[in-house]
């Protein structure tokens, strides 16, 4: 008999996958727009880049702490505290007038949302089933994606009618995720005290602000990231240098590429293996900065934006759940610091280098440096990481036989 397999769909987990939405959507409305009111206040664009780099600095130095901090005091405490600041964060943006207060912002904004998606990344990790696991870890990460596909199109539209409509949306969308956070249900404490005297009672040791064995999928992440932040903060700058209008399209394609991934790929990794899918997911990804490079009109843009949503749709998850499947309860909240903190060191670096570069030559150098980058991160899932994927159940010719096989029966 084929055991009964635990419901991966709760109450719990899809307000997580809420809460990670809502968050994602945050920042990458600020990040898409604070450039342009840089600039609007008198920045350049090696000045915007470096304001990127501010958030991303704080959520990188508070990653450790609040990874420690949410295995010692409780995960939904440090969420709340995330809370809070991004609304404080949000409250000085509306009054910033001046460069050094927007950087005042951003480095809040970014200990806040460290706080945040630490602390909802190792909620969810506590309540997928076991048996689930890469599944729910994959679902829940394409939340992010997914508000990365989104956000920017409607942060630059909503800025057209001025920078404080994009504030309301991000203020409204920080009171969702507290709504959701307050609405989960869990015994956290219990968990974590079993945990602790298993811990004890084989002599392991708690020590330490980071976990190692998330680090191999952490450094390979952190080359999707730094390529990432190219086109979250510098995409809308290329099409006002390039003459192209529209260049939301990105995004809203992207969006469609995600949204294919989840419908037709959700399984995949488990049938045909992680390697497989992780490969061919590198190859839209890197044909989405080749059309970056040459493009000059909407539609090629368009082609990029689905090759990218296609690319991290698959991509993304497979490293997500490498990170923390083999990690205690009781150390995912610093395996989940671990590998948010190096996506930060690879947004933090990019989004200062792409601006430097930004700032002396044209967007067709930016992102062929952006396509090596890309090259790295396939160079280093290939040495740390396909080693130890997990298989695939069937080869692509069985499942083609099977497909064969059930439409002859019926």
């Amino acid at each position: 008999m084929e055991k009964k397999q635990e419901k991966l769909f709760s109450k719990n987990y899809l307000l997580m996958i809420a809460v990670a939405a809502f968050a994602y959507t945050c920042s990458f409305m600020i990040t898409s727009t604070s450039p342009q009111q840089c600039i609007a206040l008198g920045g350049t664009k090696a000045i915007s880049g470096m304001l990127a780099s501010a958030h991303t600095i704080a959520a990188f130095a508070f990653r450790p702490t609040w990874g420690r901090l949410n295995d010692t005091v409780g995960r939904k405490k440090i969420y709340y505290l995330g809370i809070a600041l991004c609304l404080s964060a949000t409250a000085v943006f509306f009054i910033a007038t001046q460069i050094p207060v927007l950087f005042i912002a951003r480095i809040i904004f970014g200990a806040g949302f460290a706080a945040v998606t630490t602390s909802n990344g190792t909620i969810v990790a506590d309540i997928i089933p076991k048996e689930r696991f890469s599944e729910g870890i994959a679902l829940y990460g394409t939340a992010s994606i997914f508000s990365q596909s989104v956000a920017p199109g409607l942060a630059l539209f909503l800025y057209d009618f001025g920078f404080n409509w994009v504030l309301i949306a991000v203020t409204l969308s920080w009171l969702m995720c507290l709504f959701c956070g307050l609405s989960v249900k869990y015994n956290e404490k219990e968990m974590l005290k079993a945990k602790a005297e298993a811990n004890v009672n084989s002599q392991k040791k708690e020590g330490g602000f980071f976990e190692k064995r998330a680090l191999p999928a952490a450094f390979t992440v952190m080359f999707m990231s730094l390529a990432n932040s190219s086109v979250a903060t510098f995409l809308p700058l290329m099409g006002i240098e390039r003459g192209i209008e529209g260049v939301s399209i990105y995004f809203t394609l992207s969006a469609c590429g995600l949204f294919c991934t989840r419908v037709v790929g959700r399984k995949l990794p488990r049938l045909l293996g992680e390697n497989k899918v992780f490969y061919g997911a590198m190859c839209f990804y890197l044909c989405a900065f080749i059309n970056l490079i040459f493009a000059q009109s909407r539609w090629q843009v368009a082609l990029a934006g689905m090759c990218y949503g296609f690319g991290i749709g698959f991509g993304f998850p497979l490293l997500n759940s490498a990170a923390v499947r083999s990690v205690e309860s009781n150390r995912r909240g610093r395996a989940t610091s671990t590998y948010m903190a190096m996506q930060d060191v690879g947004s933090s670096v990019g989004s200062t280098v792409w601006g430097m570069v930004a700032n002396s030559n044209p967007f067709s150098v930016v992102y062929t440096c952006v396509f090596g980058v890309a090259l790295c991160l396939v160079t280093s899932y290939t040495i740390l990481l396909r080693p130890k994927a997990q298989p695939g159940e069937k080869t692509f010719k069985e499942l083609l036989h099977l497909d064969h096989h059930s439409h002859g029966v019926h």
